[in-house]
Parts: structure tokens; C-alpha cells; sequence
């Protein structure tokens, strides 16, 4: 009995030995395309065993590292669907695609109201007009499709906020919304369907979908919610985009770049084809339209100013995760005839 102890104990330990000695020789990139996030590598440990911080980093090296990583997270996602999870990693399984969880306890509708007040202080002081377009995400749009009992936020609470603070508010109509089956952004259709009710507020005559010739740009799509849900059995997405007036031009802070970015289609966040992705400040000219629109924006808006540039000389944008910008000051320097605020609901 001693000896097979022995033995097991020696096997045992070898194994570990081989796995970490394998770990290290395998270490990947920093970086996950696949789950969209940083990894631990051997050169992020700590050295300070005392405190405890090297056995950590130790922990989330070998997680991060660990040899067919990807196929075990892959077997996780679908062992935790067999067992019968409502939602995997912040993403609802919802028959042939996933969305973007969102509950009541990560909105702050306090916050929302005191951003829409904000916005509307800054069109006061630049003295424009300030209009605001709250996104519903998916899981509103798709209610249907949830999972029963599935939580949810309260997307009326959350555009009431915003149009108490900004009084001229457009609530998108949640029902005509699309959005991509792996990815929590609007699609081509969808982001279409915003810039219909966006001109329908302005007054503004909308060019139909077929005018738009709408081409695939990009195909084999796994987005942001494929990140959280590696593996799920979700077919990929194609993405489309509208054809561009000619002489357009993007200048996204201060350096000139595609509007379309060929590049990112080579890779897996294939939603970055729009302008590259998000930038501080953005600016898009056409030289066939008159006037300026200023947004101040998240990623959805990336997808939907293909259609906007048709009727706006300049389009600048702001997105404040990536630049602080005086929004007021930035509209006088662009003699913006109007600020537009569009913007996911519950962050806005």
C-alpha cells in the first residue's frame, strides 16, 4: 500500500510538473481575440509571495494559459446549457441567438437623468438645440425571445429619465429595432430603423433601404456576446453596410482614416470595420450636404451615421469614454446647428 502511494504521489506530481512546464511553453498572446480581454502572462506575476499577490497571479496565469484553453471554455458554455443556464458569462441563450443581459441592479436611472441634464446644459451655453435618441438593447426588443423569467431593466424608466432631462427626446420605437445574433449592436436593418425614426423627428425626408445599396462587408461574425458565450450554438453573423456619398472624409482625433477600415475584417472584432472602431472625436465631411450635426455617442452610432452623412455636411462625434471634451465648446468650434445625444439606454 505504502509503495502504490508512492507511486500515485509521484504520478501525481510529475502531471503537475508537465502541465505548468507545458503552460509556459504554450504561454499565448496578452490578448484574447476570442473572449475580447486581456490575459494573465508569466510576465505579469508579481513577486511578492508574502502578501499572496504571486500565488494570485500565479492562479490567473495557469487559468489564462492553460493549454486548449479556448475548447475547455467552449465545453463550459455547453455544459452549463445541458444543466439548463438561462444565461452564460452576461448573455442569454435564446434559441438561435444570444443577447446581452442586462438587470435592474447594473442600471442607474439617477445617473441617466443627471447625464440627459448635463447634455442639456451644454446645448444652453453653445446656444443649439439638444436632441436625444435613448437605444434600447436587445433584450427589450426581443423580449419575446428571453428566457422565461429572464431579468430584465426598465427601458420606459430609463428613456423617461432622459427625456425629463432633455425635453426633446425621440423614443425609438423598441419593436423595430434588429440586432445581430452574437454581438449586442444594431444591424445594418436595425441601425436603418433608427435613423428613419431619427428623421422623422427632424423632419427630415428618409432615403429608402434599397437606395442605400447595402453590401456585406464582412462575413463569419462572432461579436461581443459570442466573448461571453464562447461556444454557444449560435451561428455567425454577416455584417452590411450603406454605400457612401462620394468625397467623404474621417478625421478620428486629429488623424485621417478610412470610413470603412478593410483591415478589421481580418480580424474577430469584425465591428470595428465602421471607422475603425471608437475614437475620442470624430469627424466625417460630405461635400454633397450642407450643415453640422454634433453626436455624442457610443458604438452604436458607428453603424448608423452611413445613413445620417447623407443629409449633414459634418458629422462630429464625441464619445466621452475616450476623450473629455467640453461638449459646448466643441459645438462653437464646429458651428454645430445641433447636439444629438445617442446612446444605449441603460448607460446612458
Amino acid at each position: 500500500m505504502k509503495k502504490n502511494y508512492i507511486v500515485f504521489c509521484v504520478v501525481f506530481f510529475a502531471f503537475l510538473l508537465g502541465l505548468g512546464v507545458w503552460t509556459a511553453a504554450s504561454e499565448q498572446s496578452p490578448f484574447s481575440d476570442q473572449e475580447n480581454r486581456q490575459l494573465k502572462t508569466s510576465s505579469g506575476i508579481s513577486g511578492d509571495v508574502m502578501s499572496g499577490e504571486f500565488q494570485s497571479d500565479l492562479e490567473d496565469m495557469l487559468s489564462d494559459q492553460f493549454p486548449l484553453r479556448y475548447l475547455c471554455v467552449a465545453l463550459q458554455t455547453r455544459l452549463k446549457l445541458a444543466v439548463g443556464r438561462q444565461d452564460v458569462g452576461g448573455a442569454y441563450i435564446a434559441g438561435d441567438r444570444l443577447i446581452q443581459r442586462i438587470t435592474e441592479n447594473e442600471v442607474s436611472y439617477e445617473d441617466i437623468a443627471s447625464h440627459a441634464a448635463r447634455y442639456a446644459r451644454a446645448g444652453e451655453r453653445a446656444g443649439v438645440p439638444v436632441t436625444a435618441m435613448p437605444i434600447p438593447s436587445a433584450e427589450i426588443t426581443l423580449s419575446d425571445l428571453l428566457p422565461y423569467g429572464a431579468e430584465t431593466y426598465d427601458y420606459e424608466r430609463a428613456a423617461g429619465a432622459v427625456a425629463a432631462g432633455i425635453k426633446d427626446a425621440t423614443i425609438l420605437p423598441a419593436a423595430v429595432i434588429d440586432y445581430y445574433r452574437t454581438d449586442h449592436h444594431w444591424t445594418a436593418s436595425g441601425a436603418y430603423a433608427a435613423y428613419a425614426a431619427f428623421c422623422a423627428s427632424h423632419g427630415i425626408e428618409e432615403i429608402p433601404y434599397a437606395d442605400f445599396e447595402v453590401t456585406e462587408i464582412a462575413r463569419d461574425f462572432y461579436g461581443s456576446l459570442w466573448s461571453k458565450a464562447p461556444g454557444a450554438p449560435v451561428e455567425p453573423d454577416v455584417i452590411y453596410a450603406p454605400d457612401l456619398p462620394d468625397g467623404v472624409t474621417v478625421t478620428a482625433d486629429g488623424k485621417a482614416i478610412s470610413f470603412y477600415d478593410a483591415d478589421a475584417v481580418k480580424g474577430k472584432d469584425k465591428y470595428r470595420v465602421f471607422q475603425g472602431g471608437n475614437h475620442g472625436v470624430t469627424v466625417i465631411e460630405n461635400p454633397g450636404a450642407d450643415g453640422t450635426l454634433l453626436i455624442v455617442k457610443d458604438s452604436f452610432v458607428n453603424s448608423l451615421v452611413p445613413y445620417l452623412i447623407r443629409h449633414y455636411g459634418r458629422i462630429v462625434m464625441i464619445d466621452e469614454r475616450y476623450a473629455i471634451v467640453d461638449i459646448a465648446q466643441t459645438a462653437i468650434g464646429y458651428e454645430a446647428d445641433e447636439i444629438a445625444v445617442i446612446k444605449e439606454a441603460a448607460s446612458f
